[in-house]
């Protein structure tokens, strides 16, 4: 895992744009994740690449309809599959929500958190997926909110007020970057 301090620019109304950023290590050809520190109402990052060595591109996706601008001089994690161990880091948990929502409004995305037991603030969410469908909803990412939480990020475009469903079953994939052994 590689920590970055990035100062992004401004992201236009209902859009996704690509920044580039410098960060020393990443290899062309590398599968990365990057996980913003704070969540950030109406913005996410929806992919992450390396465009060439040392040089990183993110895709924020902003679901408000004006301009955002991602918080600046914020630490950002990198994990690159270039570094991967011989162990195996990944978790794989499945989390069963208890009530974490509210709603999400219109054009907007919320975090929302739910209690993990055993998360710990040096993993690093990889990916996260509700089971169902739900007309109007997207999980746009999730990270670990603070120790035990995953805060999962909601977007949403249409024009009225929805509910993710509650008590539903999540699957998150997450890196252990130092696991105890055994794995937990």
């Amino acid at each position: 895992t590689i920590t970055t301090t990035l100062t992004p620019a401004s992201v236009a109304a209902n859009t996704t744009a690509e920044q580039q950023f410098s960060v020393t290590g990443l290899r062309a050809g590398e599968l990365v994740q990057v996980s913003k520190a704070t969540a950030q109402r109406g913005l996410d990052i929806a992919n992450a690449r390396v465009v060439s060595n040392n040089l990183l591109g993110i895709t924020f996706l902003n679901l408000t309809t004006g301009p955002l601008t991602p918080t600046a001089a914020e630490v950002y994690s990198v994990v690159s599959l270039g570094g991967v161990d011989a162990l195996n880091n990944i978790v794989l948990l499945n989390v069963s929500t208890t009530p974490i929502v509210t709603s999400v409004a219109p054009n907007t995305s919320a975090q929302l958190n739910t209690t993990v037991t055993n998360l710990a603030v040096t993993d690093v969410v990889l990916n996260a997926e509700k089971h169902s469908l739900q007309a109007g909803l997207v999980v746009g990412g999730a990270r670990v909110s603070a120790a035990g939480f995953l805060g999962v990020t909601f977007g949403h475009l249409p024009t009225v007020t929805v509910t993710p469903t509650v008590n539903e079953l999540y699957a998150a994939t997450v890196l252990r970057p130092n696991p105890v052994a055994p794995l937990k």
